[in-house]
């Protein structure tokens, strides 16, 4: 996933662009193409792998990222879940997309 994006989107101070709120059909629209994801994981996690941020930070930035995700169409894995099972989630989606892909392929001969 192109971070930066959703990073601009979900969080303005880490901006150097002085602004305070972007519209999300604009994010979406600059949102390369393709699926992007979220690993979505719990305040607590956040504060224990980066100790510059204070629980109440990390749930404020939690929700900010939700809304922009779900305003623009990321997926999100469940990061609270073991890495092999936030890596099944993660093939389950590209899977669908291919899937698709392959039957439109088939449709159209």
């Amino acid at each position: 996933m192109d971070r930066s994006i959703i990073d601009f989107g979900s969080d303005p101070t880490r901006s150097r662009i002085p602004i305070s709120n972007i519209n999300n059909s604009l994010l979406k629209f600059l949102l390369p193409k393709g699926k992007h994801f979220y690993l979505n994981v719990s305040p607590d996690v956040v504060v224990a792998r980066k100790g510059e941020l204070s629980l109440q930070k990390a749930e404020s930035l939690k929700i900010a990222y939700l809304k922009v995700c779900s305003e623009t169409g990321v997926i999100q894995l469940d990061g609270n879940n073991s890495y092999d099972e936030v890596f099944r989630q993660l093939l389950t989606h590209i899977s669908e997309v291919y899937l698709h892909r392959i039957r439109n392929l088939e449709h159209s001969k």
